[in-house]
């Protein structure tokens, strides 16, 4: 390579560096995010279904729902969901379905995003950021007397 075309490709990668970071640095966000979601979304499963679970062997549906409400508020408090500055919804009710009793759990967590890249209102690549996290869980009471 003589030295005029030496002379010619400086800044070349600078130039390229500029015109591929953008991209890098949208893929890399977008990634964080989705991982972040999928985390947090994991996470608030995790305590709906582990509340229904330890209150499902309460002696009557009406303490199973109590105790499943009661449970997946200090679950999602050791998680770092602050229900009461979030303004979690939490709902547990009895259910009877042919003959066995149930209790269900539903709770909605708002969802805080960790770098805000993906928008509310709009759409990127064909995802839009949810507004909250839901949860559901289903589970037979099985307590001394639900039998």
């Amino acid at each position: 390579m003589t030295r005029s075309q030496q002379r010619s490709r400086r800044g070349v990668a600078a130039v390229e560096f500029a015109m591929t970071f953008p991209v890098v640095a949208l893929v890399l966000l977008t990634t964080l995010e989705f991982g972040w979601y999928f985390t947090q979304l994991q996470m608030v499963n995790s305590a709906c279904y582990d509340a229904v679970r330890a209150a499902s062997d309460a002696p009557f549906q009406v303490d199973a729902v109590i105790e499943s409400e009661d449970a997946v508020e200090v679950l999602l408090a050791d998680l770092g969901f602050d229900c009461a500055s979030l303004g979690c919804d939490i709902e547990a009710e009895a259910i009877s379905v042919s003959g066995v009793q149930l209790v269900e759990l539903e709770i909605s967590v708002p969802y805080e995003q960790l770098t805000g890249i993906i928008p509310r209102g709009g759409r990127l690549l064909g995802f839009q950021s949810p507004n909250t996290l839901r949860a559901r869980a289903l589970m037979p009471v099985v307590g001394p007397t639900a039998l």
